[in-house]
């Protein structure tokens, strides 16, 4: 199967629509007792009555992978606590060729994440969001796969309150993101048991690796699997022979063919359905019982 040709994709002035700004309610109290002042220390932010946003943050580590940096940015959901009880369920997503590590925050994802979170729709999720640096390498020739899964895996679940459980890991991406999303997720079902693919151009050799994935889900069992793509997508006639594979080889998925084309306006429209199925995906996750405003 041919390769598909580079995606040149612009990112949009994006200004969002709707911005919510919420402020902390936690006061210190003090009680006069015995003729001093005691003050009553402030609890930690409770996530039932949680009205903060979520912050982001620049982070590089060490690859010894790539042999270079390898630089990210990092979203804690609103009110994130690192004594949590079961930890966070966790989201990578990948941008597309000639995109960064904030391709999906210009498109909203965070954003729009602040607002779902908070009105209990899904769970809280700490989302990491890699930098590709040699985007227009071959992928077969790249170690960018190795070091998300060795390198920034490590780091993530190291330094942050992640639930260790791999139903409660997820991997997705766009256009070569998505690409990526599916070899990293296929290839470490130990690692991942959720994979999402938006605007799946296919790298070449899926479907001939296909058994050699299915082999590796048991005993693990398979991975939760979500496929979209706009109907006039160029890279559409690449994507529909996997899922036809994935249908052969009895492998359950979704594949929503959508209206629309390759291109961020495609992304932006559909950014509350990938964060909806994700949050979906993470079984057993508590939601943040928020009061709707």
């Amino acid at each position: 199967m041919s390769q598909p040709l580079p995606i040149a994709v612009e990112q949009p002035d994006f200004q969002p629509t709707k911005t919510h700004v919420f402020l902390p309610s936690v006061i210190p109290t003090s009680t006069s007792t015995a003729n001093r002042m005691i003050t009553t220390p402030s609890p930690l932010p409770s996530e039932a009555f949680c009205k903060k946003t979520g912050v982001i943050k620049n982070v590089e580590i060490p690859s010894p992978t790539l042999g270079e940096k390898l630089r990210m940015r990092i979203y804690l959901p609103p009110c994130y606590q690192k004594e949590k009880e079961g930890g966070y369920p966790l989201l990578v997503l990948l941008h597309g060729q000639n995109g960064q590590d904030d391709q999906w925050i210009n498109l909203g994802l965070t954003k729009a994440a602040d607002s779902l979170i908070l009105s209990n729709e899904i769970p809280a999720i700490v989302m990491v969001f890699p930098w590709e640096r040699l985007y227009l390498l071959d992928w077969r020739e790249s170690h960018f796969g190795e070091a998300l899964t060795e390198d920034l895996m490590a780091y993530i679940l190291a330094e942050y309150n992640i639930n260790p459980a791999r139903d409660q890991h997820a991997i997705g991406g766009i256009s070569r993101g998505a690409s990526w999303a599916v070899q990293v997720g296929m290839e470490s079902p130990q690692l991942f048991g959720v994979i999402g693919g938006h605007s799946f151009p296919s790298f070449g050799g899926e479907i001939r690796k296909l058994p050699v994935w299915i082999e590796q889900f048991d005993p693990l069992g398979a991975p939760a699997l979500y496929f979209d793509i706009g109907k006039y997508d160029r890279y559409k006639r690449y994507c529909d022979p996997f899922m036809e594979a994935l249908t052969q080889q009895g492998v359950e998925h979704q594949y929503i063919i959508n209206e629309g084309a390759h291109n961020n306006e495609y992304w932006q429209e559909h950014i509350i359905d990938y964060l909806t199925w994700y949050g979906k995906t993470f079984s057993g996750t508590d939601l943040v019982d928020t009061p709707r405003q």
